[in-house]
C-alpha cells in the first residue's frame, strides 16, 4: 500500500538497491489507514500518565524510525520535500 508504512518499507528497500514497485487502491498516498488513523501519534492530554508517557515513547520511535517521512507538524502532509519550519521539541 502507499500508506506511511508501506512508503516507508519501499524507500528504504529502494535505498539499498532493490527495484519497488508501490500498488494501492487509492489516487494517491496516504488515503486509507493513514489518514485516518494518526490520532495515536500525540501526546495531547492523555490518561492515565502511563498512557501518556506511552504515546511520547511512540512519538520518538516514529521520529527515529522514519527521519525522511514522518514530520511533525500538527497534521499529516504527503509532501516530495520536507517542510522548511523549524522541528517542534518533544522534551
Amino acid at each position: 500500500g502507499a500508506g506511511i508504512v508501506g512508503v516507508c518499507v519501499a524507500y528504504n528497500l529502494a535505498k539499498r538497491g532493490c527495484q519497488v514497485v508501490i500498488l494501492d487502491r487509492e489516487d494517491s498516498a496516504c488515503q486509507g489507514a493513514t489518514l485516518k488513523s494518526w490520532a495515536w501519534i500525540n501526546a495531547n492530554g492523555k490518561l492515565p500518565a502511563d498512557y501518556q508517557r506511552f504515546n511520547m515513547l511512540a512519538m520518538r520511535v516514529w521520529r527515529e524510525c522514519f527521519p525522511d517521512h514522518v514530520h511533525w507538524c500538527g497534521t499529516i502532509v504527503a509532501t516530495p520535500t520536507a517542510p522548511t519550519q523549524a522541528e517542534p521539541s518533544y522534551a
